[in-house]
C-alpha cells in the first residue's frame, strides 16, 4: 500500500511540465515510479516463485539422494 500511494503521488510529477518551475522533473518522477512498480511486482510475485522452485528442488534432491544411498524409491520406505 505504501508503494502504491507513492506511485500514485508521483503521477502529477510524471506528467507535469517544466513551465511551472522551469526545471523538468518528469523524467525523475517516471524513474522513481517505474522503479517502485517494478520492485513491488518482483517482491509480490518473483520472490515467492523462486522460493517454490527452490523448495521443489530441495525435495527432488532429497529423493534422489535417498534413492542413491538406500537403493529403493522413497514410496517403498516403510
Amino acid at each position: 500500500m505504501t508503494a502504491l500511494t507513492t506511485i500514485v503521488g508521483l503521477m502529477p510529477m510524471c506528467i507535469g511540465s517544466d513551465t511551472f518551475i522551469g526545471i523538468p522533473y518528469a523524467p525523475l518522477g517516471r524513474v522513481i515510479a517505474g522503479g517502485m512498480a517494478a520492485s513491488t511486482v518482483l517482491t509480490l510475485f518473483f520472490v515467492p516463485y523462486c522460493y517454490t522452485l527452490l523448495d521443489d528442488l530441495r525435495e527432488t534432491a532429497t529423493r534422489v539422494l535417498r534413492y542413491a544411498t538406500q537403493g529403493r524409491p522413497a514410496s517403498e520406505t516403510p
